[in-house]
């Protein structure tokens, strides 16, 4: 994956509820589809539970062999 700031989290655009990678309970979100593309993943959509958005989280890039 392409490297980020901070710890990976993002806000919902709708209600501002923290959405983190690092939730793995469900509580705040639900992840509804993984989008693979030639064995890579392209974008994950999650749904927020807070307020019901579908929000699609972009700009993930394969890991690079040294």
């Amino acid at each position: 994956m392409t490297r980020v700031r901070g710890d990976g989290s993002v806000k919902c655009p709708k209600c501002g509820i923290k959405i983190s990678p690092e939730d793995t309970t469900e509580e705040i979100y639900t992840v509804l589809e993984p989008v693979m593309r030639d064995n890579v993943l392209e974008k994950i959509v999650v749904q927020c539970k807070r307020c019901q958005s579908r929000i699609s989280l972009v700009g993930f890039k394969p890991h690079e062999e040294s």
